[in-house]
């Protein structure tokens, strides 16, 4: 579960109600890595999660976004 606080946000995992995507887009010119993260209803985890794979998607569909700028990040 996503759980949101005044200072910090905690992913807690176990239960199969976080799902994640990851994908990449272009910023000031330049590729970045994305991987998002939102709640779901629990499942068993490594099930298939609530947005598809190939499934098109906005960045403002996760509360939780990773960017990764360099290759080796």
């Amino acid at each position: 579960m996503i759980k949101t606080y005044v200072n910090q946000i905690e992913l807690e995992f176990g239960t199969g109600d976080i799902g994640f995507n990851s994908g990449n887009c272009i910023e000031n010119g330049r590729k970045i890595g994305i991987v998002g993260f939102y709640n779901q209803d629990p499942r068993e985890v490594g099930e298939d999660g609530d947005i598809e794979v190939g499934q098109e998607c906005s960045t403002e569909d996760f509360p939780i976004l990773m960017t990764f700028h360099k290759k080796k990040a």
